[in-house]
């Protein structure tokens, strides 16, 4: 799915974005002269020993000039003295005017460092870390540290790049009033082997990063960690040729406990010029990580920023201002170019499929004092970063979101589903229009101007002008609650592979679908169930137990009601009968950390606590190798379960 964003509108305290192009942000504080002694380094050699003996040599509340266009090679990192100060005589801020210091292979940890010291000020340098000549480095680490006790640090108007680790800059907790202004930063990290790496790392309390341009930052371009009174501001993030996790990242619960009090990210720029990002501006643990924890980001003011593409650029994103787990929290006029294309593929992310790309996406739980602006729309997030670049094949939507009336359709670029005349709902192939798949309602009363529609409480159903109930796909399914905002919504999704439509309750599993059918690659994890109902009214149920067995159900009543996703353990035999099951010995005790694993390697495999497998299909290293799992009614032409290859020929049964 491709989405251009149409949020255009300026925000009322003026335009949105950063307000002082790159590099230009003021700074009266920094004086065009020496305090205190100072010296000119003009005898060499040009290496790290000469700095540091020159530096030691002037002691603390003092400068070190190294002339302009000069270059050094950095063997071993480089430490300042408190209040000293190192820059490029004159304070030239042409690129090709800057003093160079440039990382040797041999160089560990850090090029330069004021870990501690307070006053340091790094300025009008350049600093190469030597990822392009030496690779990424387990013994490297941030090229420019600084923070922990220390106070009013500075490092301005420098050129950073090529980290061989992770990060070009850091502000560790502990320091108050750093300051990174006017500096050119990245690239940072290689996106092709997950070897990332951010572009400014920034914890420290009452600071200020301003004014500074990062470049194809691969992790984050600007990851906040709390920072709580820190003023983010006027600075431009630009992709251009590497995949970009994260613009700027408000997601990291430590170091301060999700303490972002009066963390002010304002009048930013977000250009997408090429390649991919995966967020714009991403807020709370949860976009992020699986489950968050739990833990919940509160204080921080985000706005008036702006995500924006030329008309030529090739490059896209993912989610624009994803929201959640946050409290106490206003984020208000940030606006998505319309020239900025959303889009990603989603389907990684089966069975808890992720919300489609968009610029203003939230998930609760959102807790007390969460000022949002119009634009947001709700949909699950969770771990942003399996989206891929590219366009999803699948395509989700919420209650309420999807309908089609008689003669109308919904395509993907292989997929149509349509609600035809005859009154079935037919599912093509396409471009050629091959039947997939269809509902078998054809020549069913289905009343006056019949809808297919998606209801407001989650139910998949065609109904008449009066609203009434025609057919219900999945009578079974208990309804969503609308006020409901903890445990999430269900969607419907629809795909270019089988299953082409699926209903799916909050947490992803599977309570009606066209075709029972699975890629393998996934998990199903404790709790999460297939359904499939049968024509008696009963239903059919595949789920793994907490007690390490994968089972099929058969409900002994009709319309059983799924309100215990779907059982309760010990299973209730009153309502449920257990028709298959993998021949492993169940555990006496549960296991929540019981899963099953459709490894890419063509094996099922049940995990759980003790090392090894509990139970495995033994399918691994076929010829052709396994591809599907198909969930079947039981028959001997359909037994329960069903192991396929790529042609969906069954190679194992159950």
């Amino acid at each position: 799915m491709t989405q251009h964003s149409s949020q255009s509108t300026r925000c009322e305290s003026g335009n949105p974005g950063a307000i002082y192009p790159p590099g230009s942000y003021p700074t009266p504080e920094l004086t065009m002269f020496a305090l205190g002694k100072s010296d000119i380094l003009t005898e060499g050699p040009n290496t790290s020993a000469t700095i540091q003996k020159a530096l030691d040599n002037l002691g603390p509340s003092s400068t070190l000039y190294l002339p302009p266009g000069s270059v050094w090679d950095v063997h071993d990192t480089i430490f300042l003295h408190e209040y000293q100060e190192i820059a490029t005589l004159g304070y030239p801020t042409q690129e090709s005017e800057l003093a160079l210091l440039q990382a040797t292979k041999v160089l560990k940890k850090y090029l330069i460092q004021g870990f501690g010291k307070s006053g340091v000020r790094i300025r009008n340098l350049a600093f190469d870390g030597g990822r392009e000549k030496y690779g990424w480095s387990a013994d490297c680490g941030v090229m420019v540290l600084m923070g922990q006790t220390a106070v009013h640090q500075v490092v301005d108007r420098c050129v950073i790049r090529h980290p061989r680790n992770w990060s070009c800059i850091q502000a560790f907790e502990g320091s108050q009033n750093v300051r990174f202004t006017n500096n050119i930063i990245g690239p940072a990290g290689k996106d092709e082997s997950n070897r990332w790496a951010d572009g400014i790392s920034f914890a420290g309390t009452d600071g200020l990063v301003a004014g500074n341009h990062i470049i194809d930052g691969t992790d984050g371009g600007i990851v906040i960690f709390g920072a709580p009174g820190s003023l983010i501001t006027s600075n431009t993030i630009t992709t251009k040729s590497q995949v970009c996790l994260n613009a700027i990242a408000m997601v990291d619960w430590q170091p301060h406990k999700g303490n972002y009090t009066w963390t002010r990210v304002l009048h930013n720029t977000i250009e997408v010029e090429g390649s991919y990002v995966k967020c714009g501006i991403a807020q709370g643990p949860r976009a992020f990580s699986h489950n968050g924890d739990g833990v919940i980001n509160s204080g921080a003011i985000v706005m008036n920023n702006l995500i924006t593409s030329s008309g030529t650029s090739t490059g896209s994103m993912g989610y624009g201002f994803p929201l959640v787990d946050v409290a106490n929290w206003t984020t208000l006029g940030n606006v998505s170019a319309p020239s900025v294309k959303y889009e990603g593929d989603i389907s990684r992310t089966l069975p808890n499929l992720l919300a489609t790309p968009a610029a203003f996406v939230f998930d609760q739980p959102l807790k007390d004092n969460v000022v949002k602006q119009k634009e947001y729309v709700r949909g699950r997030i969770s771990y942003l970063l399996a989206v891929q670049p590219g366009r999803t094949p699948i395509r989700a939507f919420g209650p309420g979101e999807f309908r089609l009336r008689v003669n109308e359709s919904f395509s993907l670029s292989k997929v149509r589903i349509s609600f035809d005349e005859d009154g079935d709902v037919r599912i093509r192939k396409l471009p050629g229009g091959e039947p997939l798949w269809e509902m078998g309602l054809k020549g069913k009363d289905l009343g006056h101007d019949p809808l297919f529609i998606f209801d407001g409480i989650g139910r998949l159903r065609i109904t008449d002008h009066t609203g009434a109930v025609k057919h219900d796909c999945a009578p079974h399914a208990p309804p969503h609650d609308p006020q409901d905002h903890v445990t999430g919504v269900p969607t419907i999704r629809i795909s270019e592979e089988a299953p082409y439509l699926a209903l799916a309750n909050p947490v992803g599993s599977i309570l009606f679908a066209s075709h029972y059918i699975d890629r393998m690659g996934q998990e199903m994890r404790n709790g999460h169930y297939v359904c499939r109902p049968l024509p008696d009214g009963r239903v059919l149920i595949w789920t793994l137990s907490p007690y390490c067995q994968w089972l099929t159900l058969r409900s002994k009543l009709p319309h059983q009601k799924l309100n215990t996703v779907p059982v309760t353990w010990p299973l209730d035999r009153n309502q449920w009968e257990v028709v298959w099951s993998t021949p492993n010995k169940p555990r006496e005790q549960p296991d929540p950390k019981t899963f099953l694993a459709f490894q890419g390697d063509g094996n099922i495999v049940i995990y759980g606590t003790e090392p090894g497998a509990r139970w495995a299909s033994g399918t691994h290293a076929r010829q052709p190798p396994a591809k599907y799992v198909k969930y079947g009614i039981g028959t001997e032409a359909d037994p329960f379960v069903q192991i396929l290859d790529e042609q969906q020929k069954r190679i194992w049964h159950s």
